[in-house]
C-alpha cells in the first residue's frame, strides 16, 4: 500500500495568497516546482539529514534491527535507506490546485507513523524551509 500525503495551498499558506492564487487560470507550473522542491527535500531527508520535517533526528533502530544491517552490510546507508526503494519510489503529482507527495514503498506508512514496536520516523511533510519556498514560488507567479 503507498503512502502519501495531501497538502493543499490552503492548508498552510496565508490567506492573501489564497485569494490571489484564486484569480490565476494556471497554477499547475507553481505546483509542479513545489512538488519537485518537496520530493528533493524528501530525499535528502531520507539520504543525508536523517531527520524528520520538523528538524527532530530519527530514533535509533532497535539492537536486533542494528545487528541485522550490520550482518547485511548496508547500516552506513542510514535509518531509512536500506533497499532505495523508499528513496527511488517517492513521487509527485499536481494539478491546478494542489499537489501530492506520495511514497509508493509499501512499508512508507509505518516508517512514516510508526507501529507498536518501531517509533515512528517521519519522513514526509513541510519543513519550515519547504513553506518558505512555498510563498517564494508563489510570489514569483503573480508578479
Amino acid at each position: 500500500m503507498a503512502s502519501g500525503f495531501k497538502v493543499k495551498v490552503i492548508d498552510k499558506i496565508t490567506p492573501a495568497f489564497i485569494k490571489r492564487a484564486r484569480k490565476h487560470k494556471n497554477l499547475r507550473p507553481v505546483f509542479k516546482k513545489v512538488g519537485q522542491f518537496e520530493m528533493r527535500q524528501t530525499r535528502r531527508r531520507i539520504r543525508i539529514t536523517k531527520e524528520s520535517p520538523d528538524g527532530k533526528k530519527w530514533q535509533r533502530w532497535a539492537a536486533s534491527t542494528e545487528m541485522a544491517r550490520l550482518r547485511k552490510g548496508n547500516a552506513p546507508q542510514g535509518l531509512l535507506y536500506d533497499t532505495k526503494e523508499l528513496h527511488d519510489f517517492i513521487t509527485i503529482k499536481y494539478d491546478n490546485d494542489e499537489v501530492r507527495i506520495r511514497s509508493l514503498a509499501d512499508y512508507s506508512r509505518f516508517l512514516q507513523f510508526g507501529t507498536l514496536k518501531m517509533p515512528a520516523r517521519p519522513f514526509m511533510g513541510w519543513s519550515d524551509v519547504s513553506l518558505k519556498f512555498i510563498k517564494r514560488v508563489f510570489k514569483r507567479h503573480f508578479k
